[in-house]
């Protein structure tokens, strides 16, 4: 069985409590940064997931800053990839650096650009990118020890069009991706496949992408749904809507499953805390006979009380898997 935490939208902020003087020409001044308790809790979680299983999997979709700052990224960068080093006047925060395995990250619309904040229009956003976050596309291949599945993880960036100068689709915080993108991707794919059948093993391919097809623009949107048919993706990771969705809450009829995870750790207010919540996945995939893939998923939220799994009843029983074909 492998473990995979699908966590997104960790929006840390350059302070830890109160809110940052934005100048008035920058509108991402209203977004709300990291929640430190959150955090810590979130880390705690994750250590004790990982103490069950030291291959546990841990996947971030995008906006792990909440403005594109350099001390944002470097505060999200130490928390994803090291212990706390945070300085003595600000509250310490738990990190993930007892993971065996660095988290996958791809970067979301508030990784650059401040969200939607417009300033230095002529600053290359391939520089950002390729600063803080693995040149897209990119992939990592997955082993089950226990088994014959290979789990392909695809990493794309949905930000195309931001090289060079300001693109509308950005301000408006809508995704696309590119067909260069697309191109180079396939050819990844291909190969990790033919290596996985060289092996005799089984492939399931997985793609991390910061907006889903819904929140794309049109034309990419298409395109890209078209690319994973074509493909043959099973499932697809995304986030940015801080809105929790599991393939039955969306459309069906697609070739491929869909899972949209809430924000991990932003700050919510308690007006926020009546109708959402902080949120991360854990999926558990394991390869059963017949080459079918068994796709198991628990929710952990966060409503200002600890995290807690609500996809174990009372009597221990575990959540319906879904069964993929490959």
């Amino acid at each position: 069985m492998i473990p995979i935490v699908h966590a997104s939208d960790l929006h840390f902020g350059v302070r830890f409590h109160d809110e940052v003087k934005r100048p008035f020409w920058n509108l991402s001044r209203s977004i709300a940064q990291h929640d430190t308790v959150v955090a810590n809790g979130f880390a705690n979680r994750i250590k004790s997931l990982a103490e069950q299983r030291s291959d546990l999997n841990v996947l971030v979709t995008g906006d792990i800053t909440r403005s594109g700052y350099g001390r944002e990224f470097g505060s999200a960068l130490r928390f994803l990839l090291d212990y706390s080093e945070q300085p003595k006047s600000k509250p310490q925060i738990s990190g993930l650096g007892f993971l065996a395995k660095r988290p996958l990250i791809v970067a979301g619309n508030h990784d650059f650009f401040q969200g939607f904040r417009l300033s230095h229009p002529l600053l290359n956003y391939s520089r950002t990118v390729t600063s803080y976050f693995w040149r897209t596309p990119w992939i990592s291949t997955v082993s089950d020890a226990n088994s014959l599945l290979d789990v392909h993880i695809i990493g794309l960036t949905s930000l195309s069009g931001l090289n060079g100068m300001v693109s509308p689709f950005q301000f408006l915080s809508i995704g696309s991706i590119s067909r260069e993108e697309l191109v180079a991707a396939t050819n990844l794919i291909s190969r990790e496949k033919n290596r996985s059948a060289k092996k005799g093993r089984k492939s399931l391919l997985v793609v991390m992408s910061h907006h889903p097809p819904l929140e794309m623009a049109n034309r990419s949107g298409t395109i890209f749904e078209q690319w994973l048919a074509a493909q043959k993706i099973s499932v697809i990771l995304t986030g940015h809507t801080h809105a929790k969705r599991e393939p039955s809450e969306l459309r069906e009829g697609t070739s491929y499953i869909e899972f949209r995870c809430g924000s991990t750790l932003q700050r919510l207010s308690e007006a926020d805390l009546e109708c959402n919540a902080n949120h991360f996945f854990l999926h558990c995939v394991e390869l059963n006979t017949n080459n079918v893939v068994s796709w198991k998923t628990h929710n952990y939220w966060h409503k200002g009380q600890g995290w807690k799994c609500d996809s174990v009843g009372e009597g221990g029983e575990q959540p319906a898997a879904i069964t993929i074909g490959i």
